[in-house]
């Protein structure tokens, strides 16, 4: 009988520590490269989310624009039925070639939260 109660114990840890792995993916945040040329809006690219990208008037707008651009390209992959990319390392996104002159100009890089309501397709 020990024995079959630590099986079970063992078996919901496993089952607790899958959950956690997966609620820690789905934390990690988006990165976002702000530019920002003269007199023009703000341009918002996401390094992680291909063809996902926005724009903003004011400084103060471009979170609320990189959330909600955000939310709908997620959306719009589950809807699709298309697995989203995870989100990368700052570091890493930093480090790759293609994004090299992108961070050397952007104004701002900030991170993103993964929407809650975007999840669905992704588990």
């Amino acid at each position: 009988m020990f024995q079959a109660i630590e099986k079970q114990k063992h078996a919901r840890g496993k089952d607790v520590l899958a959950v956690l792995e997966r609620e820690a993916k789905l934390m990690k945040p988006y990165i976002v490269l702000v530019h920002k040329d003269g007199e023009s809006a703000y341009g918002m690219s996401f390094p992680d989310a291909p063809g996902c990208f926005s724009t903003a008037d004011e400084l103060d707008d471009v979170f609320a624009h990189a959330a909600e651009v955000l939310g709908l390209w997620l959306d719009t992959m589950n809807e699709e039925s298309r697995k989203a990319p995870e989100p990368c390392d700052l570091s890493d996104i930093k480090n790759d070639s293609d994004w090299t002159e992108s961070f050397a100009d952007a104004v701002l890089v900030i991170a993103v939260a993964r929407p809650n309501h975007s999840i669905s397709n992704e588990a």
